[in-house]
Order: structure tokens, then C-alpha cells, then sequence
């Protein structure tokens, strides 16, 4: 059986850069807008990876709005005082990490996607990713200062 960990999430919609334990079963609560969704769809990018089969934010609505270029570049919506639309511009990486412990082979592994997305482009371009026998750490995604590239973290672990 495998067990789902730790979930990794940067820059993705408001978090910046957060580890989640998780233990045993997960129930997610909160207010309205306080993250849950946001938690699941990361978690369903890493493992349904085909975007055309998401529907992001699906419990609020039949029709959702959300998109993954809202996620990665954190969409406020258009009623800010500010007008501001996006929390992030210019050329960003985001990643969704999930650590996950194979209880039969005594070992822990990790599945994760990344994204790069540059000013000028309508569509991320989006690798995914498994590092065998690892633990989820920053080390793996930064240098302290900068996420590494999409590209960088593909050819990095190759898989």
C-alpha cells in the first residue's frame, strides 16, 4: 500500500512555499476560500496530469472557473481594490510535490509536477516527475533564493 505523506506546494495559488504532514486519513475543513480546494487540486494535477481531464475547484461549482494558469499565477479575481489580477508576473515555477510511503517496500518516494510559465505565454509548460527512495525537502525544488526550473527538475530526476 502506499501512503500519502507530505504534500509540497510552491507558488501555487497563495502558497508560497508550504509542507503539509499528513497521517492517516485526511479530512480538510475550514472557511470558505481558506485553501481546501486549492490543497486537492494540486493534488489532482500531480496525479491526473492531463489537464484536459481536471476539473479544478469542482465542489463549489458544476461549471468551475478555475484554470491552471490561476493557480500557478495566484488569480485574485477582478474586484481587488488595486484591480490587481495576479499575485505573480513575470517568469515563475510552481510546483505540487506528494511524498508517499510504499509500506511494502519500506520506502518512501515522491510524484510532483512543475511549471514554468513566462510573461508572454498563455499555457505553462508543465513536467512531471518521480524520485525514487527520497524525502520531500526544499532542497530538491530550490537553491534557498529561486525554484529551479520545470526543465531543470524533469532532467534533474529523469523520470
Amino acid at each position: 500500500m502506499k501512503e500519502l505523506t507530505r504534500i509540497k506546494l510552491i507558488n501555487w495559488h497563495y502558497f508560497a512555499n508550504e509542507t503539509i504532514e499528513v497521517k492517516g486519513s485526511v479530512l480538510f475543513t475550514g472557511d470558505n476560500g481558506s485553501g481546501k480546494s486549492t490543497i486537492l487540486d494540486a493534488i489532482q494535477w500531480v496525479l491526473v496530469a492531463n489537464l484536459s481531464k481536471i476539473k479544478f475547484n469542482v465542489s463549489a461549482h458544476d461549471e468551475t472557473k478555475r484554470t491552471i494558469m490561476g493557480y500557478l499565477r495566484c488569480k485574485t479575481g477582478s474586484d481587488t481594490e488595486s484591480g490587481q489580477r495576479f499575485l505573480r508576473y513575470g517568469d515563475i515555477t510552481s510546483v505540487a510535490a506528494l511524498e508517499f510511503y510504499d509500506t511494502s517496500k519500506r520506502k518512501y518516494f515522491i510524484v510532483g509536477a512543475a511549471a514554468d510559465t513566462r510573461e508572454s505565454d498563455a499555457q505553462p509548460d508543465s513536467r512531471f516527475f518521480k524520485i525514487e527512495d527520497c524525502r520531500l525537502e526544499d532542497k530538491l525544488f530550490t537553491d534557498g533564493k529561486k525554484v529551479f526550473s520545470a526543465r531543470t527538475l524533469k532532467s534533474q530526476w529523469g523520470n
